[in-house]
């Protein structure tokens, strides 16, 4: 069992037809420099041989793993809620199957939680690699992209940039447990890391750290569910056409759980919130005749919500061009 800690760290790792690269994963786990207290294995239904790999690991881990099998899947949002329900540590990190962290990666996000209490919420950049870990040759960060100028004024202002865009990737996330019960029940209109990001970086008082240093080698592949590809801005508006629903994402829904668990915001927080529900609700319904749908733009393009609340001139041109 790894050495007594003011923290207790635990690990909660979502697992499906994982095979080719979850060793590799675990490995990285056990080579820490600062080892995990208890590694949390939510599987949802894997038929390959995942299953069986993580059987053997848990027969030599040097620290407590629990697997659970779930019995009908649960898709990965949900099997995230669950894996970190049934963690019992005091920080929550979160893992993908198919990465490979760098040996400090707990130890130095631990030490952010314990150089300030007041810290809910830490996240790193990553090196983008391919399947046999070759480097892409870019960071996770530049294919947001997070700028300098947003990771200069993030940790004060959280919310101002994750209004616009999710910039937490949940395989480089780790935050306290005392925030589970106002994130649950997560929505399922949201990536689980969005979701979490978003609650903590609204509430008062919580702090969020940044770390721009690549903890974790994150691999792209066929088989990714979301990847991080480095795009320009005709690539980029190209994926927007082919996306049969723009947007998905529902800040009603933060809204909903923020005011249900009561959670302690600033009134203009709340009002952001709101703001940017009424600019995803235009956006999903633009015209498809292109003078009109251009007259709706630059109608919220004179009111700056387009800076706001996305990501500026490039989204206005993915709204003109999408259909």
């Amino acid at each position: 069992m790894p050495a007594n800690k003011s923290l207790k760290i635990s690990i909660a790792m979502c697992t499906y037809n994982g095979e080719n690269f979850i060793r590799e994963q675990l490995n990285s786990f056990v080579s820490q420099s600062r080892l995990p207290d208890e590694l949390i294995i939510c599987d949802d239904r894997s038929t390959d041989n995942t299953i069986n790999i993580i059987r053997d690991f848990i027969k030599t881990a040097p620290f407590n793993v629990q697997l659970i099998i779930n019995e009908k899947q649960l898709g990965s949002t949900k099997n995230f809620e669950k894996a970190i329900l049934h963690c019992k540590g005091d920080i929550i990190f979160l893992s993908d199957q198919d990465d490979i962290w760098e040996k400090n990666k707990v130890a130095l996000i631990e030490d952010k939680f314990i150089q300030n209490k007041k810290v809910g919420m830490v996240f790193t950049n990553a090196a983008m690699v391919d399947q046999s870990l070759n480097d892409l040759g870019y960071s996770l960060w530049e294919t947001i992209p997070f700028s300098e100028k947003e990771q200069t004024y993030f940790p004060n202002q959280p919310i101002e940039v994750l209004i616009r865009k999710n910039i937490v990737t949940g395989a480089t996330m780790a935050f306290r447990s005392i925030y589970t019960e106002m994130m649950i029940p997560f929505s399922e209109n949201w990536i689980h890391d969005a979701w979490i990001a978003v609650l903590i970086g609204a509430k008062e008082g919580t702090l969020i750290e940044i770390i721009d240093q690549p903890l974790i080698k994150y691999r792209q592949h066929s088989n990714n569910q979301l990847g991080a590809v480095k795009k320009n801005l005709s690539e980029q508006i190209s994926v927007a056409k082919s996306m049969s629903v723009m947007l998905n994402i529902q800040f009603k829904d933060i809204e909903d759980i923020l005011i249900q668990k009561k959670v302690n915001i600033k009134d203009h927080v709340l009002k952001m919130i709101q703001q940017k529900q009424k600019h995803v609700e235009l956006r999903n319904n633009l015209s498809p005749s292109m003078i009109k749908r251009i007259l709706q733009v630059g109608k919220e393009a004179s009111s700056l919500n387009y800076n706001k609340y996305s990501n500026g001139f490039k989204t206005i041109l993915k709204d003109i061009f999408l259909k």
